[in-house]
C-alpha cells in the first residue's frame, strides 16, 4: 500500500522559512565559482603563490595512504583526466 502524503501533513516551522541569513557562516554572494581546466603545472604555479591556501580551517585529515597518493601521480603522468576538485 502506497502512502500518501498531503500538505495537510506537512508541519512548516515558521522558525525556518523566508530569508534568515543568520545562521550562514559566510556570504554566499561572495563565494566564487568559476568552471575552468587548469594543467598540473598552473595548480603547483598556484600553489607555489600562495593563490591556493593547502591548510585552510575546514581542511579535513589526510585521508590517502601511499598507495593511493602514488596511483594519482601515475594517473597524471599517464594524462588520465582527474575528476573535478575544488581550488
Amino acid at each position: 500500500m502506497d502512502a500518501v502524503v498531503t500538505t495537510n501533513d506537512i508541519e512548516i516551522d515558521e522558525e525556518t522559512t523566508g530569508d534568515d541569513l543568520t545562521n550562514v557562516p559566510y556570504d554566499p554572494a561572495q563565494v566564487k565559482v568559476d568552471y575552468k581546466p587548469f594543467s598540473i603545472f598552473q595548480v603547483m604555479r598556484k600553489i607555489r603563490l600562495g593563490e591556493i591556501d593547502l591548510h585552510p580551517d575546514f581542511q579535513r585529515r589526510l585521508v590517502w595512504d601511499k598507495t593511493r597518493q602514488s596511483r594519482l601521480v601515475e594517473s597524471i603522468l599517464i594524462n588520465i583526466p582527474l575528476p573535478a576538485f575544488y581550488l
